[in-house]
């Protein structure tokens, strides 16, 4: 008797042990996962007070989860229950900016800069040319690689793109990937210009190396193509 009661005992300590594990996950799930930071402006070196921040989900359809507002110090705070990882997005002077949260980090700080709309400070640290026929077609792909070392640091923008590239007479243009630093690339539409063959490409170029990949096709019959290269900003180097 002395054993099955110690038995009923030990089950019923089982029980509870696991009600109460249940019970504090169910609490832990219900907190979320709290999601803090601040918006800090490099360019002063000072945080942004009362500005609009956002939590997307990094997955599907990338989800705005929510929304914020920093507080007099520029900090701001999340509690979310969906599962990451996240990404923090404000936008200032015009410009969006945003830090990735990884699953399980619980803190990160969105930077952002002061924007320039001067195209005399853009400079194209590169030009790469690839070549490679393509069914009677002459394959190109070009990559400026644009190096923003200003100081103090600010993003260079302008409405409608301020870097802009020229394309030889003829050309169709089948692609433009924008790399700003640190970031995956994105996929852009090339904005024709007044200029006969020139377009631009609405993305701001952060503090840090932003690489613009164009690809596109000309004619190429008979092994021969008309291809010239005049560059709407002369590269420092050319390969």
């Amino acid at each position: 008797a002395g054993s099955s009661t110690m038995t009923r005992s030990a089950h019923r300590l089982v029980l509870t042990l696991l009600a109460a594990a249940a019970l504090a996950a169910a609490q832990a799930a219900s907190a979320g996962q709290n999601i803090t930071g601040s918006v800090l402006n490099l360019t002063s070196g000072k945080p942004l007070a009362h500005v609009p921040v956002t939590l997307v989900q990094l997955q599907g359809s990338m989800n705005t989860l929510a929304t914020a507002v920093t507080d007099g110090n520029g900090h701001y705070r999340f509690s979310e229950n969906a599962p990451g990882p996240f990404m923090v997005q404000t936008t200032y002077q015009g410009v969006s900016y945003f830090a990735q949260v990884a699953d399980g980090q619980n803190e990160t700080n969105v930077q952002v800069y002061d924007v320039s709309h001067d195209a005399s400070l853009l400079r194209v640290d590169a030009e790469i040319m690839v070549l490679q026929p393509d069914q009677g077609q002459l394959a190109v792909v070009n990559e400026y690689r644009i190096e923003n070392g200003l100081q103090p640091l600010r993003t260079l923008a302008a409405k409608g793109g301020m870097f802009r590239f020229r394309v030889p007479a003829g050309a169709h243009v089948d692609m433009v990937r924008v790399v700003g630093p640190g970031e995956m690339p994105l996929a852009h539409a090339p904005t024709p210009t007044a200029d006969h063959d020139v377009y631009s490409v609405d993305a701001p170029l952060r503090p840090g190396e932003t690489r613009v990949q164009i690809s596109y096709r000309l004619p190429y019959a008979g092994l021969k193509a008309a291809l010239t290269e005049t560059p709407v900003t002369i590269p420092a180097h050319f390969e």
